[in-house]
């Protein structure tokens, strides 16, 4: 097997994360993928297997591009990381209340580096009296780690 091209498969891209067009109020999450399956399948179910260790996931976000397309009103945009965990989720803000004028873009650089199933968040809230319309899109780089089953 040629080497450099099993290398150029395994490697990590920078790349769109997450691309949404959002009316405000409202929410665009990226979730970090869950890892791959730890046991493998079978006759009577799923089997713990030695062979089948988890893929560690992470993602390294490196820039959020928050543009305002309306042509009046501002919006207010705050970013926030969560460890998605539904039964007492720990919250930590990293923005806050951000004022986003019409027609205007904001880059955050973030660098930030979240683990399996992670959340980031940008909470979106309407400032006038029109729902402005922003598009949000978040850049980075999903990395896996480790041994195991793709699928």
């Amino acid at each position: 097997m040629d080497r450099s091209k099993q290398v150029a498969s395994v490697m990590d891209v920078y790349k769109v994360l997450k691309n949404q067009i959002q009316a405000s109020p409202g929410t665009v999450t990226y979730q970090v993928p869950p890892a791959a399956k730890t046991q493998v399948g079978g006759g009577a179910g799923p089997v713990p297997s030695p062979l089948a260790t988890s893929i560690n996931t992470q993602s390294l976000v490196t820039n959020v591009f928050i543009c305002n397309l309306h042509a009046l009103d501002s919006a207010d945009v705050s970013i926030d990381v969560s460890n998605y965990n539904t039964s007492s989720p720990i919250v930590t803000s990293l923005y806050s209340d951000i004022r986003i004028y019409p027609k205007n873009t904001i880059e955050l650089t973030l660098n930030l580096t979240l683990k399996e199933s992670d959340e980031l968040q940008v909470v979106i809230s309407q400032v006038g009296a029109t729902t402005p319309t922003l598009h949000v899109t978040v850049f980075g780089i999903e990395m896996t780690t480790g041994n195991g089953p793709h699928a």
